[in-house]
């Protein structure tokens, strides 16, 4: 599994019973719900599927301990970790966001506003690495988001199909509309259920086409790197008909497409190569 962890420790002037029950309180209002009894709190939320499958970051699985000790003749001391489940996401930089302003209000429930923490700021590396994974997650889910495009308009190709007019978008897949002209050629001539019949199958046909790129999708959005590869050879090799068939305007605007999807296929290489930098070394021997 891959974790994204924030920790923080803050010193307060509440006494540990009421940063405890203050902390207890925004946890159980924003979700999550507490695991098990001890002097640790413990709160879980979303879960392991919701974590591979939503795109809602309030459904993936994230796990808040917090340790509060009081002061000897001093002030209390909170120390907060909170753990998200990020396996087979892409995580964006709003997402990151998502959990540091929600992990900063965590701090805030326990130990007031006026709390300390202690926290180091980023150093210059520190903020560059960052800037360019940020960049760099951009860049994947622009183009890993092309895979829907192209479902999209397929789809809508066949449904102008299905109306008889004979303009498409260049970005549609070519297999597709060849489903879609040969139920037009076959129901040449004929009347009542058969137009409907033969009109429908193919349309069901175009649906499982379009389906199976936006499964490619969601797969390439979860870092699946063999499906992300897949669905450029099957893009390519749906370029080819369209050699078959002549028509060049549509052939240009899948080698377009093509060199998109293959940004977006480097920069995850590059987001895989920060996020390597950027994780917490192991403390030396």
């Amino acid at each position: 599994m891959s974790w994204m962890r924030f920790t923080e420790s803050i010193a307060t002037a509440e006494s540990p019973e009421a940063a405890a029950q203050r902390l207890h309180e925004y946890l159980t209002q924003i979700g999550y719900k507490r695991s098990g009894e001890g002097p640790a709190l413990r709160y879980g939320r979303g879960s392991a599927l919701g974590s591979l499958t939503s795109f809602s970051p309030k459904r993936w699985q994230a796990t808040v301990q917090a340790e509060i000790t009081p002061g000897d003749g001093g002030p209390t001391t909170a120390r907060v970790d909170l753990n998200v489940n990020t396996t087979g996401q892409m995580v964006i930089a709003r997402e990151r966001r998502f959990w540091q302003e929600e992990f900063d209000a965590m701090l805030v429930a326990a130990g007031g506003a006026q709390a300390t923490v202690a926290r180091e700021p980023l150093s210059l590396a520190e903020a560059s690495l960052l800037r360019e994974q940020s960049e760099a997650s951009a860049k994947f889910a622009s183009g890993a988001g092309w895979f829907f495009w192209i479902a999209g308009l397929s789809l809508i190709n066949s449904i102008i199909s299905l109306t008889g007019a004979t303009w498409t978008f260049f970005l549609g897949l070519g297999i597709t509309q060849f489903v879609d002209a040969l139920a037009a050629y076959l129901v040449e001539g004929a009347e009542g259920n058969v137009v409907l019949i033969v009109k429908g199958v193919g349309f069901a046909i175009a649906l499982v086409i379009a389906g199976l790129f936006i499964l490619v999708g969601v797969l390439a959005r979860r870092r699946a790197r063999w499906a992300y590869i897949l669905g450029m050879v099957l893009y390519a090799l749906d370029a080819l008909l369209f050699i078959w068939f002549q028509d060049y305007w549509s052939v240009g605007f899948h080698a377009l497409v093509l060199f998109w999807l293959y940004q977006g296929l480097a920069a995850l290489g590059k987001v895989r190569e920060m996020e390597a930098k950027l994780a917490p070394q192991p403390p030396a021997a």
